[in-house]
């Protein structure tokens, strides 16, 4: 509770480009050879964690487009496809689908019905 306490006055008090860490992973520079990109993040305070603030400040990923997905504990995807299309405003951002933390051993039937629905992908269950 507290850990969640200090974080939600933390966003409320100080802007998001102080909070976003330098990356520490090295990414291929030549993001250009995909056209879909599949993002994944836990909701972190009712957004995605600042890292990937960084990421998508690093790569804006312009005539993409961008597929986020989640795990939450009640949030859903939270505000991280509006966060994505702010710092991504070149890219399409498709609707994601967020799975809830406790019931993702569960969530198998249901992303497999999201990425046929999605269109992105030649998905067949194998």
């Amino acid at each position: 509770r507290m850990a969640c306490s200090v974080a939600l006055r933390l966003k409320g008090s100080t802007t998001r480009t102080s909070l976003t860490p330098q990356l520490s992973t090295r990414f291929s520079e030549n993001m250009n050879e995909y056209d879909v990109i599949f993002v994944g993040y836990p909701v972190w305070v009712y957004t995605m964690p600042m890292a990937l603030y960084s990421f998508f400040e690093r790569f804006p990923f312009p005539g993409k487009t961008i597929v986020p997905f989640s795990t939450h504990m009640g949030s859903g995807l939270a505000d991280g496809p509006e966060q994505i299309a702010r710092l991504c405003p070149q890219a399409g951002v498709l609707d994601g689908i967020a799975i809830r933390g406790n019931l993702v051993a569960e969530s198998q039937e249901s992303v497999e019905h999201w990425l046929r629905q999605s269109g992105v992908t030649d998905f067949s269950r194998t």
